[in-house]
């Protein structure tokens, strides 16, 4: 069942954290959170624009499933580190283990906050 939540001063805000947080990912390879090349900065880059098109989409039209796939992104972004082996690196690692936290716990909030609406809207 696709949940879509409707507008809210809340929702809205977690989307905004969202699309910062995608935007950092993007950026921080390039100025100086690890190398610009390598699997610790595709990683960023890649996640970063997952983040930003999915939290993009929430604040148009916000279903739940987006925010358990953003809540995904967050977790591999804690796991990347160790599973792809870049953790003598330890600015990109932190970095991303950290806005991975991060993104976890907007989305667990956001997706938390749909399923106990009433009728599954916020």
């Amino acid at each position: 069942m696709a949940t879509q939540q409707g507008s809210s001063v809340e929702g809205s805000w977690l989307d905004v954290a969202n699309v910062v947080l995608g935007i950092w990912l993007i950026v921080a390879p390039l100025v100086g959170v690890g190398a610009s090349t390598g699997l610790a900065a595709g990683n960023s880059y890649v996640a970063g624009v997952v983040v930003v098109i999915l939290a993009v989409a929430a604040s148009r039209r916000p279903y739940l499933w987006e925010e358990w796939l953003n809540l995904l992104v967050g977790v591999w972004l804690i796991l990347a580190p160790f599973a792809l082996r870049f953790t003598a690196q330890t600015g990109p690692t932190w970095n991303q283990i950290i806005v991975g936290l991060l993104i976890v716990v907007d989305a667990g909030w956001a997706a938390t906050r749909m399923q106990h609406a009433p009728h599954g809207h916020a």
